[in-house]
């Protein structure tokens, strides 16, 4: 059973609504870590959507509150090694979309062993955070990729990062 709790200190330094959006995602990845494939399908996917939702506010939240962003990125850190695609995808794109500068050595981290959708959300995510290094790293990456698809999608994020 994969099961994650959120840094209490970190979790008491932010306002009560985005305490209770972080509890959210906790309870809601956690609880979902406990269907297998197929089973209770309808339940699993409600819950998905409620941790997105919870996903989506701490963005907008973050956006208003700047000085929260720190804290943000650290309780979302957990999330991109969730068992669950989704959760690993909403994790990275909040990242991105907080746009703070914590977030690009997880998101570098994460970017030696994704792939697919993943790959393509942590390029993006990357390119938003405008990170000189992240540049430095989407290039080599580059040079060194002969797929197209892949080509394109570290071209994309050199491009928004550019």
């Amino acid at each position: 059973m994969f099961e994650i709790r959120p840094d209490e200190k970190l979790l008491a330094s932010l306002p009560g609504p985005m305490q209770k959006k972080i509890a959210k995602i906790y309870d809601n990845s956690n609880i979902n870590t406990h269907y297998t494939q197929g089973e209770n399908h309808d339940a699993q996917e409600k819950m998905i959507d409620v941790a997105m939702a919870a996903f989506n506010a701490l963005h907008g939240y973050g956006n208003r509150q700047k000085e929260h962003r720190p804290a943000l990125v650290a309780l979302l850190k957990p999330f991109l090694t969730h068992p669950q695609k989704d959760f690993r995808i909403f994790a990275i794109e909040a990242m991105g979309k907080l746009g703070h500068q914590d977030a690009v050595d997880p998101l570098h981290e994460k970017l030696k062993n994704s792939k697919g959708r993943e790959l393509s959300k942590v390029i993006d995510a990357l390119g938003s955070l405008r990170d000189p290094s992240s540049k430095e790293i989407l290039q080599k990456l580059l040079e060194a990729e002969t797929n197209p698809r892949s080509r394109a999608k570290l071209e994309r994020g050199l491009k928004k990062g550019g």
